[in-house]
């Protein structure tokens, strides 16, 4: 099996890559310098939080706010919502990558302030609960539950109109609950 010093060799990095790793530190991660899960969470949290700070502002944004929401089974998780200036937009709903067993809020953050500030999206980002703690189907149980959440209070405490679109995205196993979330809202109907 190729080693990943041999992969390295293939291609040169890109200025996106150069640019990600000096927002981060400067290097990328070695993964065998994690003992366990809960210190890789913690470096990914701070490395998006150090990658957002290097970013403006984004302007637009009326309200940006923390709710506790309640799942299926009694948990609480929390969805960031954000609300542009201007009411009466399409709804976004953002699942985060990360394998399914690390990432958080923190992930899509610049995302969802670009949707809502310069394309006038309300944004519900939704920090579902991580595998191995939370076995399958928790995660996807999550992400509906919190996209029906969002479609509950799209025209009130949101201030989006669906009619106009309701997204529902994410980044890699982020994209996996979008797309499961899809199907689920087929039959029936949300």
């Amino acid at each position: 099996m190729a080693d990943i010093k041999d992969w390295k060799s293939l291609s040169e990095p890109t200025e996106e890559w150069n640019q990600l790793l000096k927002s981060i530190g400067g290097q990328a991660p070695d993964l065998g310098m994690f003992p366990d899960i809960a210190s890789m969470r913690t470096w990914i949290t701070e490395a998006k939080k150090a990658m957002t700070a290097n970013f403006e502002p984004v302007k637009g944004i009326k309200e940006e706010k923390d709710h506790e929401i309640t799942v299926r089974d009694g948990s609480k998780i929390t969805v960031r919502t954000y609300v542009p200036e201007k009411s009466g937009g399409p709804l976004a709903v953002i699942y985060h990558g990360g394998g399914f067993c690390i990432g958080g809020l923190e992930n899509e953050e610049l995302l969802c302030r670009n949707l809502c500030g310069r394309l006038g999206c309300s944004v519900v980002n939704v920090d579902y609960r991580l595998a191995p703690e939370h076995v399958f189907p928790a995660a996807a149980h999550d992400c509906w539950d919190a996209t029906v959440w969002a479609a509950d209070n799209a025209t009130t405490l949101l201030a989006a109109d669906p009619s106009k679109g309701f997204i529902v995205g994410g980044t890699s196993a982020g994209g996996n609950l979008a797309a499961v979330v899809s199907h689920l809202a087929q039959d029936p109907p949300l």
